[in-house]
């Protein structure tokens, strides 16, 4: 399968980092439990999903932000990891970094 790495999303407001580990863990176990099987695009998915569960919880303390936070959020803010790590080539091909 290879190495395979994520960005972190950083956030304007972040504060401190408590609880952004578990918020990672959190969205990278339940993203696999969705995808319902470890093949390596479930892998890198649920390390994006990840990512995104941490960008939040460092917006406030410990996991405060997670508790009223909706799925239109997360999608918002997968969309923006999304425009954050992807372009396009000149070739017209779209790229990750």
């Amino acid at each position: 399968m290879g190495k395979w790495q994520v960005a972190g999303l950083i956030e304007r407001s972040a504060g401190r980092s408590d609880g952004a580990g578990d918020a990672f863990a959190g969205g990278f176990m339940g993203s696999l439990a969705q995808a319902g099987n470890l093949e390596a695009t479930s892998l890198r998915r649920a390390m994006v999903f990840g990512s995104v569960m941490g960008s939040f919880a460092v917006e406030r303390f410990s996991v405060e932000r997670l508790i009223d936070l909706s799925r239109p959020l997360v999608g918002k803010r997968l969309q923006e990891f999304h425009e954050m790590t992807a372009f396009e080539t000149h070739m017209g091909i779209e790229q990750r970094v």
